[in-house]
């Protein structure tokens, strides 16, 4: 009986030995492994990594320049080496009456040479990317609701608004990124209760060495009812003169907040559910494509035109790509999610991201076949689950490395 107690005793104690030891935890949820990472770097948004709202990057020679702000915490300005590592940051000096740089969609930045110039607030200013010093800085004498700002060589073009909204004046004013001399060459003024809101202009420089400015105004009226209507303008810079007005170009009367592309003699402006296409000489509507239907607009992008093929994103998450030419549809895409970014061409690829799957997407450009897509490695992180790509992206063509942004992480990819 002893020998039999004693063998139980012992088979116990093994299986005691045996069993593995209990690991108690409060977390409910089981994060998978964050996989292979697509990047060769990544870096931080923000110092401590928190949610932001990030500027598209922009590259000069060996260096990635980015801005991003977080919460109530004022945006900072950063040079990123080619090995990812942040060399320069900005301090308060460099951000006095630089609250808030143009984020997307807000297309108001320009690259001439080394210095980038970009909107502060209201306000245009020229950065220097070989030192992260300001070259000047434009302070407007009145108005800063709804800046925006084209170019074209070394021509700024700024629009902002007089009065809170409704606005009772609107202004194009042109700048030279070498002297910094400001003019104001059009205006216009409320009349019958519409609040005026121009947007800066698509440019061509004609034979005769004439240029040609083409915009728009948009403007809504709250008598009797809200009602709106786009004006589009043709005016000739050179000769200080207009050269045609289209009124209330779209039945719809809305329009895109982006500038008019000009390509071959053409104009190609998006109204609210339409693209029209116009000779820049005449103001004729030489034809137009309306999109498929309700929640297809145009507003939130603007026409791009890549290797002979004009394309436009819809804000449901269509893409389409149309013959410049004739506006017959050459493809038709969907299902990118929900507010396609603007976008951009490479070696026959066209780059996006979407704010409906925050995915990047790569399409072949004649045929509009998706190539690949990719989520931000960064979902997988539970202090980054909300890492997204929504931004559009840079691409640097010498070392053919793509950057864009995911909310956390300014990120480097390369494209094989």
């Amino acid at each position: 009986m002893k020998q039999y107690l004693y063998i139980i005793s012992l088979l116990l104690a093994c299986l005691c030995g045996c069993k593995e030891k209990e690991v108690l935890t409060w977390d409910p949820y089981v994060y998978p492994e964050v996989p292979d990472t697509p990047y060769i770097w990544q870096a931080t948004l923000t110092i401590d990594t928190q949610r932001a709202t990030a500027m598209r990057p922009f590259v000069y020679a060996d260096r990635v320049f980015c801005a991003a702000g977080g919460g109530f915490e004022p945006f900072k300005y950063f040079f990123v080496n080619a090995d990812g590592i942040k060399f320069w940051v900005s301090d308060d000096d460099f951000e006095e009456d630089c609250h808030a740089p143009p984020i997307p969609p807000n297309p108001s930045i320009y690259q001439y040479n080394e210095l980038l110039i970009y909107l502060c607030d209201s306000d245009p200013r020229a950065m220097d990317m070989t030192t992260g010093s300001i070259v000047w800085h434009y302070e407007l004498t009145n108005g800063d609701q709804g800046p925006f700002m084209s170019a074209y060589g070394e021509k700024l073009f700024h629009t902002y608004n007089d009065g809170p909204n409704p606005f009772y004046k609107s202004s194009l004013v042109i700048g030279d990124i070498q002297t910094q001399q400001w003019d104001s060459v059009f205006y216009i003024d409320m009349f019958d209760n519409w609040s005026v809101d121009l947007y800066p202009p698509g440019v061509q420089v004609q034979d005769d060495g004439d240029t040609i400015l083409v915009f728009h105004c948009r403007m809504w009226n709250d008598e009797p009812a809200y009602t709106e209507r786009t004006d589009l303008y043709a005016y000739n810079m050179t000769a200080d003169s207009m050269v045609w007005v289209t009124e209330d170009i779209d039945p719809a009367g809305g329009s895109t907040v982006w500038s008019p592309v000009i390509y071959n003699d053409k104009a190609y402006f998006q109204g609210a559910y339409s693209l029209f296409c116009i000779d820049v000489a005449t103001g004729n509507i030489l034809w137009t494509w309306d999109t498929p239907g309700f929640g297809d607009d145009l507003n939130m992008t603007g026409p791009y035109i890549y290797m002979n093929k004009l394309y436009l994103c819809m804000y449901s998450g269509k893409i389409v790509a149309l013959n410049p030419d004739t506006g017959e549809e050459l493809w038709l895409k969907d299902d990118f999610g929900f507010n396609p970014s603007t976008l951009t061409g490479f070696d026959g690829v066209l780059y996006f991201t979407s704010e409906g799957s925050g995915k990047l997407y790569a399409l072949e450009s004649t045929s509009g076949a998706t190539l690949w897509e990719l989520e931000s490695p960064n979902r997988n992180d539970p202090d980054t689950w909300l890492a997204g790509f929504t931004n559009p992206v840079t691409i640097d063509p010498v070392t053919r490395r793509l950057y864009l942004t995911d909310k956390y992480y300014l990120m480097c990819i390369p494209i094989k």
